[in-house]
């Protein structure tokens, strides 16, 4: 069993400028922010019936990927290459839902790094941080075509107090 936890952020000041429209078009887009210390937690495990178990407010259940009703962990589970065979159960210590603390993001970061220890990549993107927001908004944002920008996931993997910048192709 793989257990994992991301935490939730509170941003100062610069939402907006963090959406990949708004600083390709403009010099920069920059925010503060900080993580607290309340998470999203995921729990990953084979599933012994070859089926998909994914638990958050809902219980699904699914024979493969596809089938499932929430598109962020479909699209997540996808990026790895997974299709069925898991357990996964989703936990947090807010209500995530609607809360503006990057709950979404969390989830992302979290579940991403379970996968990669399930999928045997953990020590290419956990031990770097930058690479795994950047993973998690690319898959948040471009395949699960979430309307977000990045602050939630740097926030998320990074942790901590953050000042971060954003420019065209890089942040």
């Amino acid at each position: 069993m793989i257990i994992t936890r991301s935490p939730l952020r509170i941003s100062f000041a610069g939402g907006g400028t963090d959406l990949p429209a708004f600083y390709e078009n403009n010099n920069f887009g920059c925010v503060v922010s900080t993580s607290i210390d309340k998470y999203v937690y995921v729990t990953l495990n084979h599933k012994f019936d070859g089926k998909l178990s994914v638990r958050y407010r809902k219980h699904e259940i699914a024979e493969n990927v596809d089938e499932l009703e929430h598109k962020l962990i479909q699209a997540i589970l996808k990026s790895y290459g997974v299709q069925s065979g898991v357990e996964i159960v989703v936990a947090s210590d807010v209500p995530a839902r609607g809360s503006g603390l990057g709950a979404s993001s969390s989830l992302t970061v979290a579940l991403c790094m379970a996968l990669e220890v399930f999928v045997g990549n953990a020590v290419t993107v956990l031990n770097d941080k930058k690479k795994l927001a950047e993973h998690a908004a690319t898959i948040e944002i471009y395949r699960a075509q979430s309307i977000i920008g990045k602050q939630d996931q740097y926030a998320s993997a990074l942790g901590g107090f953050n000042f971060l910048k954003f420019v065209k192709h890089d942040v």
